[in-house]
């Protein structure tokens, strides 16, 4: 009995024992069950999170952020309840802690490229995601996922070899009960019911977690699919069912392969679904649709170690595919842009290394695709390297854009200018992630510009004087050292032979060295090109001197010498020429190494030597022009003093010829008309001749003035009387407003105006018509106005109205005689006394002078009246 009682104690401590583990073992499960539910939820929503960001930032609509912002919430919510039992094994622990560091950081680069979205546009934050820190993070992510559900399912596997240990330890412990209740039963029969009463709540437990279980497995947003060791489906859940077109109550049984038919994303070929297999497949449903996925299939072990079955979970990621395409398709675009833009592109990390330069840029400056940034800084001209390196250091400090002109050395050797710009690409905090970065070869431009500021330049000063020989020296200083280190011009002389009438140096040490070499070889090779392009007008042009080609200038030893140390390196020799006539030679030359003509520099050259040339045939016949009317006006002076004189006499004999032909009648009638031709013709060449003589005064400047106060209403009325008198057909009126106003001025020449005046409306103006001439006081100031009602003069004729020569061009001058000095030399003389001379008139309605001239002393006293 007591051993029996020692069994039955045994038993029942052996029960409890196992009781106690047993609630041990479910509170552990809750609690891991827990955790691994939300971590599920976590996988989910960030499934959800990426697939709504990467569709709104593909179709560049914010309007779909409102989606992308509720998941962004719920991850957040989600990851916040993140946690490990302590009791769960050391990999879950640490897996959690991972994960949730994971979400935080992915969290961060969601937010980064929402913000770089806004800043920079969708291609900017697709770029971001698709980073290599993105795929990183999201491979990361799968990792930890894949691992916490490998131990999900150890788990499970662990925690179905508990319950039948459980069941067993049981079953053991109730029979040894039970054998000891026949013997004992009387004793133990209180502890037998307990332990019923345990084993059934502990059962009870065990189906309430295995409901949760599958209400999990339900609810989670991927696809679980549970197969035996066979390789028959047990289970689907609903994400399962949609994904894969079966329905769980006809796919259980069948063969996983037929209900989930996968296929690989690039071979298109069948794919098996092994265990521990995670990549992306193309799932063919049992509708026909074909669903890009991801698949983690995890194995299930029985408590003896033996393969059991498997768990496959699956979730569809043709969204966030999508999305990666397009941005891979974003990122191409954009690769290819730069690839094929005619600039320099490349890329600066942070700190200021260069990861990327497009092939044409690498193919300029001769490297390859892993050159630094120190190659750039080696190619840039040693003059503007330390400014700008400086320049470029402070933008990258203070995180602006960079803009700078600088030359860079090609492949080849020469330099070219180029504009770089440098923009900074900012992160979601505002800093810069990294540069992009352009060079533009404006070098072209840029000499374009130089070299049209240097032909306006030298226009200036070709047209600032007509002495071209004071003009030469600072042409040739324009083109020193903008195009050139020495500029020579040389000029034909009247009796042919070269005269250098300007050269410019820029270092002023080679001067010597050129003066010693035209000296002692007037007739050298260099001489020799500028009568070679006086004889052709073809320009001679070498790119690049040799120094065999200087080696051929001369034998002598010392001539060698003075031409090495010169160190020609380039030459063009252009014509000087106008109108088909040589008038001399451009020399430029070059002594810097790396200066070289080119094709633009000669058509530069040549249209400054065309310039230069027009400028000095401008200036003789200038000087020609003057001479010439320096002998006309000498011609005019003298002609019209000779004329005058006879002229004179021959007026007044025909005066008194015409006198006598009217009072003897033995004069006929046609005698009489022929003096009085005789006396108007003399008259007109006597007035032709005194407009000769006072242009020719007027333009030597000897036309004198001599004033006086008198009354210049008796001049008005006089001069009237006598045009009348000379105009018979038409009425002239006077209209006076003082009879008595005095003018200070010169009597005879204002007589002049007044006779001009009326003799040009008479002659204009046909028979019958009126002429009016009126003189009124304005202020200080006498007025005299002459209106007749003539032809008028065309508006286009009015400005030149009053230039020597010039008649208006309604004039016939078959009909209407005259020279067109009349109104200039009026002009002139008004002008002389301090007034001026106006006229106002439209074409067939007549036309009206204005004279305004100064007054005199005021008063009848102080004016001659006789």
């Amino acid at each position: 009995m007591a051993i029996l009682f020692m069994l039955l104690v045994g038993n029942a401590l052996v029960a409890a024992q196992s009781l106690r583990d047993g609630v041990r073992a479910q509170q552990e499960f809750e609690s891991t069950y827990r955790a691994l539910l939300q971590i599920e939820r976590v996988s989910a929503a960030l499934a959800d999170l990426d697939a709504r960001l990467f569709s709104a930032l593909a179709s560049d609509d914010e309007a779909k952020l409102g989606p992308y912002r509720e998941s962004f919430s719920e991850l957040d919510a989600a990851a916040a309840q993140l946690f490990a039992p302590e009791s769960a094994n050391p990999v879950l622990q640490q897996q959690t802690a991972v994960l949730a560091a994971l979400v935080a950081e992915r969290l961060n680069l969601a937010s980064a490229a929402i913000q770089l979205w806004q800043n920079q546009g969708a291609p900017a934050a697709l770029a971001q995601l698709d980073s290599v820190r993105g795929q990183a993070l999201i491979d990361r992510f799968q990792e930890t996922m894949h691992l916490i559900r490998s131990e999900q399912t150890s788990f499970l596997a662990q925690r179905a070899a508990s319950i039948q240990a459980y069941e067993q330890t049981t079953s053991v412990t109730f029979a040894v009960a039970s054998l000891a209740a026949v013997l004992l039963l009387s004793t133990v029969l209180w502890m037998t019911q307990a332990d019923g009463v345990k084993r059934d709540v502990a059962e009870q437990r065990l189906r309430v977690e295995r409901s949760r279980f599958e209400a999990t497995i339900t609810s989670i947003g991927e696809g679980v699919i549970a197969a035996d060791k066979a390789g028959c489906v047990t289970f689907l859940n609903p994400v399962a069912e949609a994904l894969t077109g079966w329905h769980a109550e006809e796919a259980n049984g069948q063969r996983l392969d037929d209900v989930c038919r996968v296929v690989g994303a690039a071979e298109r070929e069948p794919s098996p679904n092994s265990a521990g297999l995670v990549a992306h497949h193309i799932l063919q449903s049992k509708d026909g649709r074909e669903v890009l996925i991801e698949i983690n299939n995890a194995p299930i072990y029985a408590s003896d170690g033996m393969l059991d079955g498997m768990v496959m979970v699956f979730r569809d990621v043709g969204a966030q595919f999508s999305a990666r395409q397009a941005l891979y398709q974003s990122e191409e675009r954009y690769r290819t842009l730069a690839e094929t833009v005619p600039h320099h592109v490349f890329v600066l990390q942070a700190d200021g290394v260069l990861s990327y330069m497009n092939q044409r840029m690498r193919a300029y400056l001769g490297v390859t695709a892993t050159a630094s940034q120190q190659d750039l800084l080696a190619a840039t001209h040693a003059a503007d390297r330390a400014s700008f390196l400086g320049t470029w250091q402070n933008a990258r400090a203070r995180g602006i854009p960079f803009v700078y002109e600088h030359r860079m050395r090609s492949a080849d050797g020469p330099y070219c200018w180029f504009l770089t710009r440098i923009e900074p690409i900012t992160d979601s905090s505002g800093k810069p992630d990294s540069w992009v970065g352009t060079s533009t070869d404006i070098d072209n431009q840029r000499s374009a510009i130089v070299r049209e500021r240097l032909l306006a330049d030298a226009s200036r000063e070709l047209v600032q004087t007509l002495d071209y020989e004071l003009a030469l020296p600072a042409i040739a200083q324009l083109a020193v050292p903008q195009l050139a280190d020495i500029c020579v011009i040389s000029l034909i002389q009247d009796d042919g032979t070269l005269k250098r009438a300007a050269v410019v140096y820029h270092d002023l040490a080679k001067q010597p060295l050129l003066d010693w070499w035209h000296e002692h070889h007037p007739k050298s090779d260099d001489q020799r090109y500028v009568e070679q392009v006086l004889r052709s007008g073809q320009s001679v042009f070498a790119p690049v001197v040799t120094p065999e080609v200087m080696a051929r200038l001369s034998d002598d030893p010392e001539a060698q010498r003075q031409l090495a140390q010169l160190g020609l390196s380039s030459a063009i020799v252009v014509a000087i020429s106008a109108r088909r006539r040589m008038l001399g030679a451009l020399t430029f030359l070059s002594h810097t190494p790396d200066r070289h003509f080119i094709a633009e520099d000669v058509a530069l050259a040549e249209e400054l030597g065309y310039r230069v040339g027009l400028a000095i045939d401008n200036a003789q016949l200038y000087r020609e022009a003057q001479a010439a009317i320096t002998t006309r006006e000498q011609f005019i002076s003298i002609a019209s003093h000779e004329l005058k004189t006879p002229l004179t006499s021959l007026l007044g004999y025909a005066e008194i010829l015409q006198r006598r032909t009217e009072h003897d009648p033995a004069f006929q009638e046609r005698d009489r008309h022929a003096a009085s031709v005789i006396l108007e013709q003399i008259e007109r060449l006597h007035h032709m001749v005194v407009s000769l003589l006072d242009f020719s005064r007027l333009q030597n400047g000897q036309l004198s003035i001599e004033r006086s106060v008198f009354n210049i209403s008796r001049l008005i009325q006089n001069v009237a009387a006598a045009a009348q008198i000379a105009a018979p057909h038409h009425t002239i009126n006077l209209v006076e407003h003082t009879l008595n106003m005095a003018i200070l001025g010169d009597e005879l020449r204002l007589e002049q105006v007044v006779q001009n005046l009326l003799q040009n409306a008479a002659k204009y103006s046909p028979e019958g018509t009126n002429i009016t001439i009126e003189v009124v006081r304005r202020a200080q100031d006498v007025e005299m106005t002459v209106t007749d009602q003539g032809i008028g003069i065309p508006a286009d004729d009015l400005p030149q109205l009053f230039q020597r020569f010039y008649r208006a061009s309604n004039v016939d001058s078959r009909r209407v005689s005259g020279m067109g000095l009349g109104l200039y030399v009026v002009k002139e003389i008004v002008e002389l006394h301090g007034g001026s001379l106006h006229v106002a008139s439209v074409e067939g309605q007549g036309s009206v002078f204005t004279v305004r001239l100064p007054a005199g002393e005021q008063g009848s006293s102080h004016a001659r009246t006789d």
